[in-house]
C-alpha cells in the first residue's frame, strides 16, 4: 500500500438506523480496544499519515445497505490495465484468513472499466467521513 498512488475506501452503514455520530462512535471503541504497543501505533500512526496526505480517502454509503466487497487495484504502465477481487471476504482478519470465503479475480479490460464505472459512481453518491476518523485517530489513544 506504501506505493499506491492513492486508496478509495468506501464503507457503508452497519444499519438503516445507524448515523455517522455512531460510525465514529464504533471506530473509537475499536480503537480503545487495540492494545497500544509499537506495532499497533506504527500502524495506526501510518493510516492517520495516509489520510493526512490524501493518499487514502474514506466515505460511507447511506442510500442504502452497502455490502458490496470489491479490491480494485488500477495499474499505470503496466500489461494490464487492473485487477479486481470480487467475493464475500471483509477487509478483516477474519475474513482475509479465518473464515471460508470466496472470491474471483477478474484482469480483463472489459471487467475492469465496467467495476472502475461502477465504483465511481458510488463514490460519487456516498458521504466524506475522511475528516471524522482523522479527529477519532487525533484522539485516541495513539
Amino acid at each position: 500500500l506504501q506505493d499506491a498512488d492513492e486508496i478509495q475506501l468506501v464503507i457503508g452503514r452497519q444499519t438503516d438506523a445507524q448515523t455517522r455520530d455512531e460510525l465514529v462512535k464504533g471506530f473509537r471503541e475499536d480503537l480503545d480496544k487495540v492494545e497500544k504497543n509499537e506495532k499497533s501505533e506504527e500502524g495506526v500512526n501510518r493510516l492517520y499519515q495516509l489520510i493526512h496526505d490524501d493518499k487514502v480517502d474514506v466515505k460511507i454509503y447511506t442510500k442504502s445497505r452497502f455490502h458490496p466487497k470489491m479490491y480494485l487495484f488500477n495499474y499505470e504502465n503496466e500489461k494490464v490495465s487492473g485487477s479486481a477481487i470480487v467475493g464475500s471476504s471483509n477487509l478483516s482478519p477474519s475474513g482475509l484468513t479465518g473464515n471460508v470465503e470466496l472470491n474471483v479475480e477478474k484482469t480483463d479490460s472489459h471487467s475492469i472499466r465496467y467495476l472502475n464505472n461502477w465504483f465511481d459512481e458510488i463514490w460519487e453518491e456516498s458521504d466524506e467521513f475522511k475528516e471524522d476518523l482523522l479527529k477519532v485517530i487525533e484522539s485516541s489513544q495513539f
